[in-house]
């Protein structure tokens, strides 16, 4: 089973044989790097990313999609890479991104066409999520009559919290500078509301009153940008919860 394992990842990642062609070539292969089966995964305000092309033989791509730009080394598509034979190449292909305030999920897939025939088109799908980096609390999609929400929700019990400790918070990557993060209720705040640095992974304590009531209450956090707003619904249990 092992064995079979390794094999699958292996056809998956790339294309490759191993022959002698006119030009010497005894080794011919052309893949993405880094590659898994869920392809590249950017978020709604995610406008930049990159992947890289290795590849034993020269290869051409173009670019369709409307909404990301694709060059190489400052040239955008289309563009061949011409690569001599016994030698290789890794080439990064550098992706530019519009935010997504679609509000759906939204796929393309780049191809990448070696000019060995037996190798043909490798392709690499990316995904762009119609919704921020939301780590913590996991994000739950519904899809009702062909169409698809996707949910956070945290749950918290009734005595709440001061925000200093970190039991109840938020656990989020963004990818815009201008990002705030606010609450709709004054019983729920966020320990920061601006100034989140880019791509890196943050931590935001919540400060949470204690519940007295009989009831169950729930407030929305709300991060914004690049027009995109992602909700996050923080449920807190009745008194004696």
């Amino acid at each position: 089973m092992k064995i079979k394992s390794l094999l699958a990842v292996a056809a998956a990642s790339l294309a490759f044989t191993a022959c002698v062609d006119d030009g010497g070539n005894e080794y011919h292969s052309t893949s993405f790097y880094p590659m898994t089966s869920s392809g590249i995964q950017c978020f709604a305000d995610q406008t930049v990313d990159s992947v890289r092309v290795i590849s034993y033989d020269s290869w051409s791509l173009t670019n369709s999609c409307p909404w990301m730009e694709i060059s190489e080394n400052g040239r955008p598509a289309p563009f061949t890479v011409k690569i001599p034979a016994g030698f290789s190449s890794s080439n990064r292909l550098d992706l530019k991104l519009q935010p997504n305030t679609t509000g759906m999920m939204r796929r393309t897939q780049i191809d990448v066409v070696s000019s060995f025939d037996k190798i043909g088109t490798v392709s690499q799908t990316l995904t762009q999520y119609p919704y921020h980096n939301v780590i913590w609390p996991n994000v739950k999609s519904v899809t009702e009559n062909g169409n698809t929400t996707y949910n956070f929700t945290l749950n918290v019990d009734a005595a709440g919290t001061t925000g200093d400790e970190i039991k109840n918070c938020l656990k989020i990557k963004l990818f815009s500078a201008d990002a705030t993060l606010t609450s709709a209720e004054s019983w729920v705040r966020p320990k920061k509301t601006e100034g989140f640095e880019t791509a890196k992974l943050e931590v935001v304590p919540l400060a949470i009153d204690r519940n007295s009531t009989d009831a169950e209450r729930t407030a929305v956090l709300t991060l914004s940008s690049l027009g995109i707003k992602t909700q996050i619904k923080v449920v807190q249990a009745k008194a004696g919860k």
